[in-house]
């Protein structure tokens, strides 16, 4: 079954509603992290970065929390 936003020709659009699918995973990540599951948010975090235009300042966001993940992953 196909809801009403999926439907719409807008409906994923970046930006529609003042948040998109990238802003999502961002959150996500960040929740990952602050939940010690440094490898659950690198995931999410670079899926927000793959849905991102590079050099925005979304872009930038999502490259930091990467980069925390990746440093909670190693050792």
């Amino acid at each position: 079954m196909t809801t009403a936003l999926e439907a719409d020709p807008a409906g994923g659009a970046p930006g529609r509603f003042g948040f998109d699918t990238a802003e999502l995973a961002l959150h996500e990540a960040e929740a990952w992290l602050a939940l010690g599951r440094s490898e659950r948010a690198l995931v999410r975090a670079g899926a927000s970065t793959a849905s991102c235009v590079a050099y925005t300042p979304g872009w930038a966001a999502a490259t930091l929390v990467v980069a925390q993940a990746e440093a909670g992953t190693a050792g």
